[in-house]
């Protein structure tokens, strides 16, 4: 076989339209049938990634000059992180929830939205300052495995089909959920 050669189509423009600003991505953990007893006040969030792996290697000693991989099958999802302003009040409900397999979503500005099985990983406040708001690290494992069967499930992407991409909707503002 001949060695890559560039491909034929010319360079194409992206599709779709890119968000404008990263307000209001909002994030929310649902155990079981009803949304967790858990809330944050989001300041920022990192939707999980896709990760397709290291390259396995299957260079031989019939290899002359280069080293050569293959791609993995099977790819991962990667933590989703989030920092947030938090009352020291749900700690009660974070440990209820903590390591708990549920269903988590993050609504991006413009209304679409990211689904995946995971748990709350990790809760880490932040140092408490004068003059400063106290902050937590909040971590998401990414299972893809749903908890009523066991069985794989990747992410699930919705698109919003809104007009109004990159701007947020409704008032900026949820409602709290309550305590347990």
């Amino acid at each position: 076989m001949p060695p890559p050669t560039p491909s034929a189509p010319p360079f194409t423009p992206p599709t779709g339209i890119k968000l404008g600003d990263g307000y209001q991505t909002l994030m929310i953990f649902k155990v079981g049938t009803s949304p967790a007893v858990i809330s944050f006040f989001d300041m920022t969030i990192k939707p999980p990634g896709l990760d397709g792996g290291d390259p396995v290697q299957t260079s031989t000693m019939w290899n002359t000059k280069w080293h050569t991989m293959q791609p993995r099958v099977l790819v991962k999802a990667t933590e989703s992180t989030a920092t947030a302003a938090y009352d020291p009040i749900v700690y009660q409900n974070i440990l209820a929830v903590l390591s708990v397999e549920a269903t988590i979503t993050i609504k991006f500005p413009d209304d679409s939205t990211v689904c995946f099985y995971g748990y709350l990983a990790k809760f880490e406040p932040g140092e408490l300052k004068e003059g400063e708001m106290p902050t937590a690290t909040i971590t998401v494992a990414v299972t893809n495995t749903d908890p009523t069967d066991g069985s794989e499930q990747p992410p699930v992407f919705t698109a919003s089909g809104s007009l109004t991409r990159g701007r947020p909707s409704g008032n900026g503002h949820r409602a709290p959920v309550a305590a347990a």
